[in-house]
């Protein structure tokens, strides 16, 4: 992977949030691999927890511990 930008030319917010989901989804995936089962029940898991509706849910839920 090449993440070398130009200097001063950074990413925008869009970028990176499509990169942290991108990364997200390989930490979720990553974890369901570890515990095993079955590739179709993997996937959907994945799907319901890597999904925006999902993602605002865990977000209020560790919304009050953040500063």
């Amino acid at each position: 992977m090449d993440f070398d930008f130009a200097p001063g030319a950074l990413p925008g917010s869009l970028e990176l949030a499509y990169l942290g989901d991108s990364l997200y989804d390989l930490y979720v995936r990553s974890a369901l691999v570890r515990g095993g089962g079955h590739v179709r029940d993997m996937h959907r898991a994945a799907v319901t927890r890597v999904c925006a509706h999902a993602q605002a849910e865990a977000m209020a839920r560790g919304e009050g511990v953040l500063t």
